[in-house]
């Protein structure tokens, strides 16, 4: 056993505080500017969106901005463990659980970009009264003039929302519509309801390995028929 008593250290090597990077110096400081942004002002001008989006894009790579996404819309129970609930939950304890809840719209709008290559949104932590808000942001932002293409994009997750989420079914089916042309790398889909309409857009990614749906409405052996066709995209992989 070492002796630390004689002009070594206090503690060894493995017990020290380990000294932040300067990635992590720059994710902390950028997570405090959302988090202030989004709690202190209810309302926020398209056109100070549209400045803040153009800011981050210049100075962060993409490999942060994703990484931004993800603290902020943590998923992960052993960093939160109230996302192991199954049932619609508003936590009160954890400034990402409050800011998720409420300002998840903002998040999508001044974050999800070309850059990023995961989105995993539970809409279980969500306020049922944002979902419509929450599926015109991700629209929005897909559809944003200059069009562009999300090529990095290769994993879309949209879970839970129960029965209040049918209502943005149309939503849903024009967003999928999107994704079939703008993320032609899109390998991992999972959406809280689905339609024949999406089917049939999901048959169309030809770069797709998996694809799940917690709820279906309007669907039926169309819908079915339609991504298990020969000629389906999604059934052909390089």
């Amino acid at each position: 056993m070492e002796d630390y008593t004689n002009g070594g250290s206090l503690f060894p090597p493995c017990a020290r505080k380990v000294t932040p990077t300067l990635h992590e110096i720059c994710v902390r400081q950028a997570l405090k500017l959302i988090k202030q942004l989004c709690e202190n002002n209810q309302y926020i001008n398209p056109d100070d969106v549209r400045k803040f989006r153009k800011y981050v894009r210049k100075r962060l790579p993409y490999h942060i901005m994703t990484e931004l996404l993800e603290r902020l819309l943590p998923t992960d129970p052993w960093i939160l463990p109230c996302n192991t609930d199954t049932r619609y939950f508003h936590c009160h304890m954890h400034w990402e659980c409050r800011l998720m809840h409420d300002r998840l719209p903002v998040i999508i709008d001044l974050l999800f970009s070309e850059d990023i290559t995961r989105l995993n949104i539970n809409l279980r932590r969500v306020n049922p009264s944002q979902y419509p808000a929450v599926f015109k942001s991700l629209y929005r932002v897909l559809t944003k003039l200059p069009r562009r293409d999300f090529p990095l994009l290769n994993s879309l997750v949209i879970q839970g929302g129960g029965k209040p989420v049918q209502e943005c079914i149309t939503q849903i089916e024009e967003i999928v519509d999107v994704l079939r042309e703008s993320a032609p790398n899109l390998e991992n889909l999972v959406l809280p309801i689905a339609s024949n309409i999406v089917l049939s857009s999901v048959s169309e990614m030809s770069n797709l390995r998996a694809f799940c749906c917690e709820r279906s409405v309007k669907l039926n052996k169309r819908g079915l028929l339609s991504i298990c066709a020969r000629d389906a995209k999604s059934r052909k992989k390089a």
